[in-house]
């Protein structure tokens, strides 16, 4: 993090469980008086979907109700049809994905989006990809 920026831990949000690992920050922002929460996400493979969506749920039933960023590798493909349950938790608390295309490529594979950035604040965003 730029050391020019003002930030705290947001301890209450971060968690280290079998199935998410979650790290929270908020910056203070001169420009503007509503701190930025920017959160990182990890959902390891062997963990339990049902249960990682169900501790996702808690966390983002407390975040603040805008200016929120998610980001990070949630290995759940939300180019299938059937990971709605995820979305559902998502929309359902006023957060959309930024990126709707494959970000993951592997030789062999099937191309997947399992690398994501939500946000709760859409009307800030400019721009959003993939390199």
């Amino acid at each position: 993090l730029k050391e020019s920026l003002l930030f705290n831990t947001l301890e209450s949000f971060n968690q280290c469980s079998p199935n998410l690992e979650s790290l929270f920050i908020s910056i203070n922002n001169t420009d503007n008086k509503i701190p930025i929460t920017i959160g990182v996400l990890y959902r390891p493979p062997s963990g339990d979907e049902h249960i990682f969506i169900s501790e996702l749920n808690v966390i983002l039933q407390k975040l603040p109700l805008n200016n929120v960023y998610l980001c990070g590798d949630l290995n759940i493909d939300l180019l299938k049809r059937s990971q709605n349950r995820l979305e559902d938790i998502l929309y359902s608390n006023g957060f959309a994905p930024l990126i709707s295309i494959a970000t993951h490529h592997k030789p062999g594979c099937t191309p997947s989006c399992i690398d994501n950035i939500f946000t709760n604040s859409t009307d800030c965003v400019t721009y959003s990809g993939v390199c």
